[in-house]
């Protein structure tokens, strides 16, 4: 400002200056400002604040002196310097300058009243005329202090209004800071959208769980995000539909059926892989309707570990129950060949005492069968017991070798019958103990030749389905022989379980090849189409080690 009043009256003395009006007076006043204005440029203020006012009362007061008389200089001049003098010295620059103007004019006065200068434009001045002009150079002088007053009231407001105002955004600006780091480092995914459901904040912790980054969705809208994430097998248009149409309604009234309450959901990342999530989202009232604040957890180890305690849980029940058949079973089983030593001891002794020692060779040869079947069961048993406890290193073989090699062990029941067997070529290896497998495929051709009835033309046949199950080979075992009734296909997987009493084995074959399958993570099932019809085992079993 200071320089500003420097150039404008730098103007006012040059235009003076020019006109001729007091040429060699306003000429040294302009010197004085010009040198006031360079001080200013190099930020010397005080100087050119007090010589201003200080000058222009000085040339105004040598102006009434030349001029004989107050007159317009005066009443004109004077309230200028008293204006310039409260613009830069403030209010008490008012008082100081408006006391000695008044001096100045008290002086002037009497030396015109004393006759020292003669008034060139009225014969004479009175005292009226004095006092009118020092009590309006008064009022103005008192105006300025008010004026000046107020107007450093407002400054004070204006500078206090914005101290708080700094202070209100220093503290607005920390608190965002710690919003920002609260949001940034916090576990759970944190969203939000504007009024129109457009997002404007995706943290860390969803750029993990979703794997977008915050510049892949900034401004889009949350349907169109949510709806990408929705796995395959569930996109449909009316869902896109549904879910836009259920966030607008959220964005308009707060409320919705889907939002306001945490929900389990299962979810597709970028990368593919599905997890489930738990999610909550809630309105955020604002000035021109609701915000849309989302928090997400990713609970998909949590799921897992359920899953697997479940599955754990099953499994545990499913054990439990075979356990009681199998105790039941086991039971029933052996206590038949027991009965039956029982019995013929009883028998053996009363041929002893008969002296019938003919008699009693046949009842001892019954009880050495009885014995040795218990022996079988319980060796029998006991294999079946030591699958998933007890196994070789599993390893890659072609399916084709272990078929080959269980044909080779029951070599001789496929000549006894005449069974004629037919092996598919480029069966495709296998992954596990060697052994066992060869185990599956023995009792399953064995149990086929086995059960071939009065079949004129006996056929096994050992292949493969072209379909996989979850990525494993479904192989075969299918045979021209006496078939299975519908209401035993459960069944024959049950331990001790044969369909006809008079084939040779104990019933526990197909339990074990099941039990093996199982472990090496397939499954087996049977299928018949009755009597007579032939019988067909399928099961799967892995073709690479998991990892």
């Amino acid at each position: 400002m200071t320089i500003g009043i420097l150039c404008a009256s730098l103007l006012v003395d040059a235009l003076m200056v020019i006109a001729g009006i007091n040429a060699w007076i306003m000429a040294i006043f302009g010197v004085l400002l010009l040198a006031a204005l360079v001080l200013a440029i190099f930020d010397i203020l005080l100087p050119a604040r007090l010589f201003i006012p200080l000058a222009g009362l000085a040339m105004f007061g040598y102006l009434i002196f030349q001029n004989k008389g107050l007159r317009d200089t005066a009443i004109l001049g004077l309230p200028l310097v008293l204006i310039a003098a409260s613009l830069m010295v403030g209010k008490w620059g008012a008082v100081i300058y408006g006391t000695l103007g008044i001096i100045m004019i008290a002086i002037l006065g009497w030396m015109e009243q004393n006759g020292i200068i003669q008034n060139i434009f009225t014969p004479y001045n009175t005292s009226t005329d004095y006092i009118a002009v020092i009590v309006t150079l008064g009022l103005i002088g008192i105006l300025q202090w008010l004026v000046i007053a107020r107007l450093n009231e407002n400054i004070r407001r204006a500078r206090q209004s914005e101290e708080s105002q700094k202070t209100a955004n220093e503290a607005l600006r920390e608190s965002e800071e710690k919003f920002r780091s609260f949001v940034e480092q916090s576990a759970e995914g944190i969203l939000l959208t504007d009024e129109k459901g457009r997002i404007i904040e995706w943290n860390k912790a969803y750029e993990r769980i979703i794997g977008m980054k915050s510049e892949q969705v900034a401004g889009k809208y949350l349907w169109d995000i949510q709806y990408s994430l929705i796995p395959p097998e569930r996109v449909t248009d009316t869902r896109y539909h549904r879910i836009k149409d259920m966030t607008i309604q959220f964005l308009q009234t707060g409320k919705s059926d889907l939002f306001g309450h945490p929900f389990e959901a299962s979810i597709r990342s970028s990368d593919g892989m599905v997890r489930h999530v738990m999610q909550i989202a809630f309105p955020i009232k604002t000035k021109t309707g609701y915000r849309i604040g989302s928090l997400m957890q990713d609970i998909t180890t949590r799921k897992q570990v359920e899953l697997e305690r479940e599955h754990l849980l099953t499994e545990m029940e499913a054990k439990n129950a075979e356990l009681e058949r199998f105790t039941y079973t086991v039971s029933h089983d052996l206590k038949s060949p027991l009965i039956t030593i029982r019995g013929f001891l009883d028998l053996i002794e009363k041929d002893v005492q008969d002296g019938n020692f003919k008699q009693l060779n046949s009842d001892i040869d019954r009880i050495r069968n009885a014995s040795e079947k218990m022996q079988r069961l319980l060796n029998e048993l006991l294999e079946l017991s030591r699958i998933g406890r007890i196994m070789n290193p599993p390893q890659e073989v072609p399916f084709g070798d272990i078929i080959r090699e269980a044909v080779e062990l029951v070599h001789g029941q496929i000549e006894a019958r005449g069974v004629e067997v037919r092996i598919a070529p480029d069966l495709p290896p296998v992954y596990g103990d060697r052994a066992r497998l060869v185990e599956v495929a023995q009792n399953l051709i064995d149990n086929a030749v086995k059960f071939m009835g009065n079949q004129s033309q006996p056929q096994v046949e050992i292949g493969m389905r072209e379909e996989y199950e979850n990525g494993n080979p479904v192989f075969l075992v299918r045979d021209n022989g006496i078939g299975i009734e519908a209401q035993y296909l459960q069944k024959v997987f049950g331990l001790f379980n044969k369909l006809d009493p008079r084939t040779d084995g104990t019933g526990v074959g197909l339990a074990l090849v099941k039990r093996i399958v199982e472990v090496h993570g397939g499954r087996i099932w049977v299928e018949s189409h009755g009597a007579g019809e032939g019988t067909t085992f399928y099961f799967t079993l892995p073709i690479r080690k998991e990892k």
